[in-house]
């Protein structure tokens, strides 16, 4: 499978961007959202910035050919045996010193759940669900559900796990999980991302998950 080429990557955030700016500039939103007071998203809040179908319908033709080709990065959710969690392709990926994105832009694929416990980001961050919703998203406050074509805004320090919705039983009895694919557009970095600990202190997944193990990638 290619990898996918830098003309079309370049193509495709023109694309995205001339869609959705200038009512939805996912960067500008992202950071409006980490300097808002309180910082947690609502209901309303999620609403009121919901993308539009044809915008939706739009980017998703234009994505088409995104999972056509190899993944920038896959996630697994656990360890090197385990099943894939997300894949992920960069649109726009400027990259720091310390080889850490910052005010970039991803397609995510998601096959399963988070890994377990809450987690942070390095940066303030926007998604936009595109399609395989609803998904869920869980907090200390409790349990959102996002919908198709909802913009969710998060701060750095937001803490959460996404849950994907549940399809038919397999046949070895597990559930399978509906498959989501959301845009994913990120701030400046501002710190390492890691998982909740039990003391409330946040330790980096690139020392540990929550279940105290690297989090694999292929």
């Amino acid at each position: 499978m290619p990898r996918l080429p830098d003309a079309l990557r370049t193509e495709l955030t023109d694309t995205v961007e001339r869609i959705l700016a200038p009512g939805l500039n996912l960067q500008a939103l992202a950071q409006e959202m980490n300097d808002a007071s309180g910082g947690i998203r609502t209901r309303a809040w999620t609403a009121a910035r919901a993308a539009t179908i044809d915008q939706v319908t739009e980017i998703n033709r234009a994505l088409r050919a995104v999972s056509d080709h190899e993944p920038d990065v896959t996630l697994l959710t656990a360890d090197a045996q385990s099943p894939v969690y997300m894949r992920r392709w960069w649109l726009r990926r400027n990259v720091t010193d310390d080889d850490e994105g910052e005010d970039s832009l991803y397609v995510h694929a998601f096959e399963n759940d988070d890994p377990e416990g809450f987690h942070n980001h390095p940066w303030p961050s926007a998604s936009l669900l595109l399609h395989g919703g609803p998904i869920f998203e869980d907090t200390h406050h409790g349990t959102s559900v996002i919908e198709n074509r909802s913009l969710v805004l998060r701060p750095a320090a937001h803490l959460h796990r996404i849950r994907l919705s549940r399809g038919p039983l397999l046949n070895d009895g597990s559930v399978a999980r509906i498959r989501a694919m959301t845009l994913f557009a990120t701030g400046r970095r501002l710190q390492q991302w890691g998982f909740e600990q039990r003391d409330g202190s946040i330790r980096p997944a690139a020392k540990a998950t929550a279940a105290g193990e690297p989090l694999p990638r292929r």
